[in-house]
């Protein structure tokens, strides 16, 4: 079997073993089969094919047909008034639990961790025997160390992402608020427990009682049983379930924000990786182009053609390249152990341990034209989309809704407590004074009068709190425009930037730059003529390399402002 084809089979397990965990931890679902439906991804952005999933999470349990809800997979009907006065069990069994309809994703397909030299491909497909894998033309210049980038694992920005959703640490702590908030809603639908109390009274004390001679009592035992109904005739229990099932929504959302934070995280940590390693390229091709100089001034000194100094210059421009290198390599170890700690703190598995890796380079894909001209002209728009897909101004409208049906729960929690009781008693009297043993019966009532308390603290907090997540929703959606304005220019910035350096003009730099060093190996040309064309080539190649990667993160941050995939892959 070669290299690729374990390599491919490889590839296709692990994406296969990061859908599966996510799929039985309830944040991605919808993937039928092993084509899945995602079919011609674009790579820029596609970070956020999946953000929505994490709305739907497993299904624990169900509801039984009295309404007893033991699971927050159901929410409550936002839609619903509870009307005043005394309610029913059937209006309560009613109560307005619908199930919330999962967001199912697009999934992405298997991805491959490729170490070959075919063709490059604009495109991701799906990993199949008969589909080609991608391979994006790289910018990379051979190093000249032991390794070189064939024999380097290749990690893909899907597979980045992979590993966020599966070994990201905060993530997996951000769930838990989900399961605690699920778990507030099971406490708020139990009904109370009933009381019962039994009761041994008139008992002698210094002497026994005896009918004629020391007559008493005559003891007696109480069994009395008691069950508050008052959950049920002010639709307590109904009102606390509304308010804990809006705080299950608004806990998914701030959980698909955290995915939506998380994943931009890591895009932008693989854009700096992807930067940092085309720069290491660049200053090894100028340290050994420099190198090359120096050994050919070294021998044209030798042969007395050229002064000493012309050598001296030469080698204090290499030894500079050198230190230049040197910082280029640190940069690249930093922007890996960023996102290595971004994807979860773990090197992908299929990666050595004492070996490196590169990621896919993207940047010389072709850049969108007039995307950015468009939305600028229709912000308003975009903020629409914007509003309609990020999870974090979701969980700010939930968090209202929420609100006022806490409102709504403490209201009713100013009604009276009332708890019916039925009692037995049964009398002792033969002994005690002489008439047969009696057993009787009654009924009884008990409730508070709500005269001093009637929960007005917990009212006006609750009236504070729902007042005050308006404001913080007005201020959410104010700032949310004031970033897709941002967003916006940045990207236009990074197009115009980047697209003032085409490949042809990095062309010409490299064919002067390798003429006029030819020419002067053969004492055509002057030192200096050497010097600025390598120092004019590798400052086009390096604003080239760092305007592209500015550019495809704006277009990750567009997308993650946006909480959609609003611009794909730049290209035809």
């Amino acid at each position: 079997m070669s290299k690729h084809k374990r390599s491919s089979d490889f590839g296709r397990l692990r994406q296969w073993q990061v859908l599966s965990s996510l799929m039985a931890a309830g944040i991605v679902s919808g993937c039928a089969n092993n084509s899945a439906t995602w079919h011609d991804p674009p790579l820029v952005g596609s970070s956020f094919a999946c953000i929505k999933a994490v709305d739907s999470v497993s299904p624990a349990t169900s509801l039984t047909a009295d309404s007893e809800v033991v699971a927050a997979d159901y929410v409550v009907d936002q839609d619903r008034s509870f009307g005043s006065g005394v309610s029913t069990e059937a209006r309560d069994s009613e109560f307005f639990v619908q199930q919330a309809e999962p967001i199912r994703p697009t999934c992405p397909p298997p991805l491959v961790v490729v170490q070959s030299d075919e063709a490059p491909l604009p495109r991701a497909y799906n990993a199949t025997e008969d589909t080609p894998v991608l391979e994006a033309e790289s910018l990379a210049i051979p190093p000249t160390d032991r390794q070189s980038p064939e024999n380097l694992a290749l990690l893909h920005l899907d597979q980045a992402i992979g590993m966020v959703l599966q070994n990201d640490p905060v993530l997996r702590a951000g769930f838990e608020e989900i399961a605690q908030a699920r778990a507030e809603f099971v406490t708020s639908s139990l009904r109370p427990n009933p009381e019962l109390e039994v009761i041994q009274s008139l008992l002698p004390l210094d002497r026994r009682f005896v009918a004629d001679v020391n007559e008493g009592g005559p003891p007696q035992l109480d069994v009395l049983l008691a069950y508050p109904v008052d959950w049920f005739l002010f639709g307590k229990r109904v009102a606390a379930m509304r308010s804990a099932s809006a705080e299950v929504r608004v806990s998914r959302a701030q959980y698909a924000d955290l995915v939506r934070e998380r994943v931009l995280e890591a895009s932008l940590a693989y854009y700096d990786v992807m930067e940092a390693q085309a720069l290491v390229d660049l200053a090894r091709q100028d340290s050994d182009n420099l190198l090359l100089v120096e050994e050919v001034t070294s021998i044209a000194v030798e042969n007395g053609a050229v002064p000493q100094v012309e050598l001296s210059r030469i080698r204090l421009d290499r030894l500079n390249s050198q230190q230049a290198l040197r910082e280029a390599v640190r940069d690249l170890r930093t922007a890996k152990a960023d996102l290595l700690a971004a994807i979860g703190g773990e090197p992908p598995s299929s990666f050595d341990p004492e070996s490196d890796f590169r990621v896919n380079d993207q940047l010389t894909v072709p850049l969108a034209e007039g995307v950015a001209e468009q939305l600028q002209s229709e912000v308003e728009r975009v903020v629409a989309t914007a509003v309609a897909n990020r999870p974090d101004i979701q969980a700010l409208q939930l968090r209202v809704t929420r609100g006022r049906a806490e409102v709504e729960s403490q209201r009713r929690e100013a009604y009276p407590e009332v708890v019916p009781m039925f009692g037995y008693t049964r009398q002792f009297q033969q002994r005690a004074i002489g008439f047969p043993d009696a057993n009787s019966w009654g009924l009884g009532v008990a409730m508070t009068l709500p005269v001093s308390d009637r929960n007005q603290g917990n009212r006006l907090l609750a009236a504070a709190q729902w007042r005050q997540g308006d404001r913080e929703l007005q201020a959410g959606l104010v700032q949310l425009r004031a970033e897709v304005v941002r967003v916006v220019a940045e990207l236009e910035t990074a197009r115009v930037n980047a697209s003032a350096i085409a490949e042809d003009q990095l062309q010409l730099a490299e064919q002067v730059r390798d003429a006029i060093r030819q020419a002067y190996e053969a004492g055509g040309r002057p030192l200096i003529d050497v010097l600025d064309s390598q120092r004019n080539f590798r400052e086009t190649y390096g604003n080239y390399i760092s305007s592209r990667a500015d550019y495809l993160r704006a277009v990750q941050r567009l997308n993650a402002v946006v909480g959609t995939q609003m611009l794909g892959a730049p290209g035809p």
